[in-house]
Parts: C-alpha cells; structure tokens; sequence
C-alpha cells in the first residue's frame, strides 16, 4: 500500500522523505482535489504515520547527517534495519518493485520522457517533445498510486483461509482496511502542531506592514494584531520582533504556519494580491518570479535605449531647428 508521495525538481535529499511521511499523515482527498484528481476517502484510506521505518545499512549514516532519524524519533518512529539476509534482497524488491512500475508505466506514454539507455543526444532531442507541467505531472501520479492501491493484484500473496472465506482480494487496499480491522493493525497518530514542526520545512519570515512575507510571498495572519502575536517576551511595546519562524511545504505555499511568541502555531494564507500563486508548487512560484525579473530587466533595458533613441531624435529636430533659424 503506498501510503504518501512526494515529487519534486530538487536532488534526492531526506527533506524529501519527511514531506512524503506529512503527505502520509494528511486526508488524501483534498490532496488529491489540489491536482484535479476527484476521489473518496475510502480510495486512499491512509491518513497516518508508520510505527517503524525499515532501512538498509548503507542507509543508516546518511539518514543519521540528515537529521532524519532525530526527526522521526520525536514523532515515535522507530527507525529499523532490514534483516542482513534479505537487506538487498526480496524484501527490498518488494517495497520498491510498486515505484519501479509507476515510473515504466509513464516513461512509455510521457512525452520527453528520457530512458536510462538513452545517449546525450536522444536526451536533448526528447526534452524538445516535452508537454506537461508538474502539475499535470503530479496528477498522473496520483491516479497510477490510486490505481496500484485499489486494483494492483499480488499474485505471491499467501491469503488465509479467513480471508479467502471473507473474500478478502489480494490488492493493497482490500489487505491495508483487513489488517486494520482484523490483525490489530495500529495507526500511528500524532498532533498536528507536531507533523508540522518535524515534518515541514522550515525558514524565517518577517511581519511588514504590507504583511508576512515569507520567500517572496505575502500572507495575512488571522489574528487582528501579528505584531503582538509574534513579539518575543520582555521585549517593548514599541519594538516587536520582526523576524519569525515559519513552518511550509514547498507542494503548496498556499499557507504557511509561523510561530507565535508562546510556541503555538498560526496559520497564515496568501494575501489576496499574491492569490494568482495559489495552487502552484515552490518550483513554480519561483519559476516565475525569475521570469518576472527577466521581463522586468529586459523592459527597464529596452526603456533605456528607446529613451536614448527619443533623445537622440530630439536634439536632432532642435538642431534642424536651429539651422533654419540661422539661414
């Protein structure tokens, strides 16, 4: 059963898996409904965090640089090896063998899609037929996960007389919601405020008079005075702390959570003059700022030299001007 997905354009990096385990923990329909995918909760009936992580060994000291592991102890995730015997074996090939199937089924429909046996120049000439964003992109993930989940068959799954009785089939969803009910499966849950400060990344952001702005973005806050809210205690009245710790997810930066005074959390959302960006990825929002600050560039430039062109006529007409006058 996949329980949580994360995509993104940036390198392969253990944030990444901490975002996948929020996705884990948060309901799937309004996830789903972000990319245009429509389902009920009962398609995806995961909204929670696993008990224990299963690692290989050669996995264990990155997870340790990272952070990873500190991470996911706050949040009672017990962190396991796989058996020595089987670390690179059927087991491993099993928790993989799902994402390696999701990713044959695009790169054969997908247009630009670059194969692993593809040269530097069949590389270059299939980038030129991409025509998908990573919205779209994102989407049609969704209903590959969605169709593993509900219909994917494992033909080497052993059932039990009780399950073939109970017709219970052998497809992930239909084994997640038996195990739950019949095989004291446990689901492990945890507060909010925590998925959000372990799992979300965080970075400063500052209140201004025009709002919160965070990366580039403007939020509001919905308290009536964020000033008072995030002033730092035994500071002065006249003097609140501008700067302020906030929690988001870079999949959405429709809100952001900021960290108040006393250590709750305050949800904030775009201000309205920056809701053009809502519903689009960090890579996104900042794609198109960098665009944005090319055409502002290339405006102010092409300003400059017509400014020069109008000047340059100018003086050329009071010159004439001035020739007339003369003769």
């Amino acid at each position: 059963m996949i329980t949580g997905m994360h995509i993104t354009l940036e390198n392969t990096a253990w944030s990444g898996a901490l975002l996948a385990l929020k996705n884990a923990a948060e309901p799937k329909a309004a996830f789903c409904k972000r990319y245009g995918v429509e389902i009920a909760d009962e398609e995806w009936p995961c909204q929670s965090i696993p008990t224990a992580i299963i690692s290989a060994d050669e996995e264990n000291d990155e997870m340790e640089e990272s952070g990873f592991s500190e991470a996911v102890a706050r949040l009672g995730i017990v962190v396991e090896n796989a058996p020595s015997y089987r670390s690179k074996g059927d087991l491993r090939e099993i928790m993989e063998s799902a994402l390696k199937t999701i990713n044959m089924k695009l790169t054969g429909i997908v247009p630009g899609a670059a194969l692993g046996t593809d040269r530097e120049r069949d590389i270059r000439a299939r980038k030129k037929e991409a025509c998908i964003d990573v919205r779209t992109f994102i989407g049609m993930i969704i209903r590959c996960v969605l169709f593993h989940n509900n219909y994917h068959v494992l033909k080497n799954y052993e059932r039990s007389s009780q399950m073939i009785r109970m017709r219970i089939r052998p497809v992930p969803r239909d084994l997640w919601n038996y195990g739950i009910r019949y095989q004291a499966g446990t689901l492990g849950t945890v507060p909010w405020h925590d998925i959000v400060t372990v799992l979300f990344l965080k970075d400063s952001a500052e209140v201004t008079d025009s709002g919160i702005c965070f990366r580039g973005l403007y939020y509001t806050c919905e308290k009536p005075d964020p000033e008072k809210l995030f002033r730092k205690a035994g500071s002065a009245p006249e003097k609140p702390s501008r700067q302020l710790l906030a929690y988001y997810d870079p999949a959405c930066p429709d809100s952001i959570y900021a960290s108040s005074a006393d250590g709750a959390l305050i949800r904030c959302r775009l201000r309205n003059d920056c809701s053009s960006f809502a519903g689009m990825s960090e890579a996104e929002v900042n794609d198109l700022m960098e665009q944005d600050r090319h055409d502002q560039y290339k405006a102010e430039l092409d300003e400059v030299m017509a400014n020069a062109v109008l000047e340059q006529e100018l003086r050329k007409q009071i010159a004439e001007r001035l020739n007339d006058k003369k003769s």
